[in-house]
């Protein structure tokens, strides 16, 4: 196996992320795009007729290292800290495809679990958030687009296949575009008020649950005294 080979399928372990010919070239040093353009072709090919734990994706002129869908369900913890959750990528992609957008309309897609994800993105600088007055857009950051190497205007198109679906459905849902003008005059939003988002999310499922078991038990209790009286009007027969 020569250094390129060995330099570029390291590089694409690594980063964990997509990566062009252009990319590896640098980090191999050669300078030479078309021999990693032959490594990455070869190195393509290899990968499928294994069929191994590990698959190597393209996307257009994009490379990537990954788990092989098959078997990832039952190797994902072992990971000592993922990078970005499934759960994190759904959210990304629904703010990456309709940015910017409402808050309010990502928590109505993912739910009120949206917005620790929200706050976990925002940590990551994947996402930048701007307020004016009760109105939150998110956007994606420079350092997203470096970090999934897009190129400016590119979709951000993840490999989430059994979600397919679902961001299918998010797109239909998030019809609403949001006038470039709303931004002018926005403010950033603090770290505590994103905190606050998070504990009101969290009551509120809280709640909700609580209201559940109520109702269970209520159904419950009307069950038993439907019981109850059909027993008692036997015995009175």
């Amino acid at each position: 196996m020569d250094d390129v080979r060995k330099t570029v399928e390291a590089a694409l372990f690594i980063s964990g992320r997509w990566m062009s010919a252009e990319d590896l070239a640098k980090v191999v040093g050669s300078g030479s795009v078309g021999a990693v353009k032959e490594t990455l072709a070869a190195m393509k090919s290899e990968y499928d007729s294994r069929d191994g734990g590990i698959r190597m994706s393209q996307s257009e002129d994009r490379y990537r290292l990954e788990i092989n869908p098959e078997v990832r369900d039952k190797v994902y913890y072992l990971a000592p800290e993922p990078e970005l959750s499934p759960a994190l990528i759904k959210t990304l992609a629904l703010i990456a495809y309709r940015q910017p957008i409402y808050q309010s309309k990502v928590v109505d897609v993912i739910g009120n679990r949206a917005y620790e994800y929200i706050k976990e993105l925002r940590k990551k600088e994947f996402i930048h958030i701007k307020k004016k007055g009760r109105t939150r857009l998110l956007m994606t950051t420079g350092h997203f687009r470096k970090y999934f190497a897009l190129e400016e205007g590119a979709k951000f198109q993840p490999d989430l296949e059994p979600e397919a679906k679902l961001l299918e459905d998010a797109q239909k849902r998030l019809d609403e575009v949001i006038n470039q003008e709303e931004l002018q005059g926005l403010e950033d939003v603090t770290e505590e008020e994103l905190d606050a988002d998070v504990r009101k999310a969290r009551a509120a499922e809280k709640s909700g649950a609580l209201e559940a078991a109520k109702k269970k038990v209520l159904e419950g209790l009307k069950e038993d005294n439907k019981g109850t009286s059909g027993e008692s009007s036997q015995e009175g027969g």
